[in-house]
């Protein structure tokens, strides 16, 4: 009798341990929050878009729905990091439109809720412009049309933009671009030379140039709002 008392209560015990309470949510929520409290309402985010994510504090399951149908917004997997926090990634697309928009995330687990709005503003409409070319240079515009050919030259950390037309036998060169660019960097100088049929015409150069934009195919900048440059890269 005493041997099978021993083994049924060993039995109990190892089902109690296989329970794992302390990876168990509680049936009922205590708190939630997301980011560091819960006035953390909303974000901005900037015109070119952004991959963050959100720390969600809780001691329960909870659960995010937009609150609206949202195609330039994603909200990815949360991911668990300890007991009670988890990351929510999210990813938001350009604005390529010319208003600021937003989108609110609802966050709830049981009788808690919380919403956080995200923000995002209007682009720079220079960056509506989608015609590569040297702009604002005294003397009219150089844009890239059919007759006309670009390109790029690399050299360390800085590059050139060139564009020819083959036609006038005219080029013209905007040079000391930095190799990295980032929205809202500020360029010392960059130097502008246009040669037409082997002479040079022009060269000049502008200081604290802004970076209004950049992609991996475009860089838009900004000395002035009468002087300014789309850059093909």
């Amino acid at each position: 009798m005493k041997i099978r008392l021993a083994a049924y209560l060993a039995v109990m015990m190892a089902a109690v341990s296989c329970g794992d309470p302390e990876n168990k949510e509680p049936q009922v929520a205590g708190y939630l929050v997301v980011n560091s409290k819960a006035t953390d309402s909303e974000r901005d985010v900037s015109p070119d878009g952004a991959d963050f994510s959100f720390t969600v504090t809780c001691d329960a399951d909870w659960t995010v729905t937009p609150a609206e149908e949202c195609a330039w917004m994603t909200v990815g997997e949360k991911v668990r990091k300890e007991k009670n926090s988890w990351t929510l990634p999210i990813t938001v697309q350009p604005n390529e439109g010319e208003y600021p928009r937003s989108a609110r995330l609802d966050f709830s687990a049981d009788e808690y809720s919380l919403s956080v709005t995200l923000n995002q503003a209007a682009p720079d409409p220079l960056t509506l412009n989608k015609n590569p070319g040297l702009y604002g240079v005294p003397g009219g515009d150089v844009l890239v049309t059919a007759g006309r050919q670009s390109s790029s030259f690399h050299y360390g950390d800085r590059w050139s933009y060139r564009v020819v037309d083959p036609v006038t036998l005219t080029v013209c060169a905007l040079g000391n671009i930095p190799e990295h660019l980032r929205s809202g960097d500020l360029i010392p100088f960059l130097s502008f030379k246009k040669v037409v049929q082997g002479l040079a015409e022009s060269n000049e150069t502008f200081r604290n140039v802004v970076v209004v934009r950049s992609t991996p195919t475009m860089v838009w900048l900004r000395q002035s709002e009468t002087v300014y440059f789309i850059v093909d890269r």
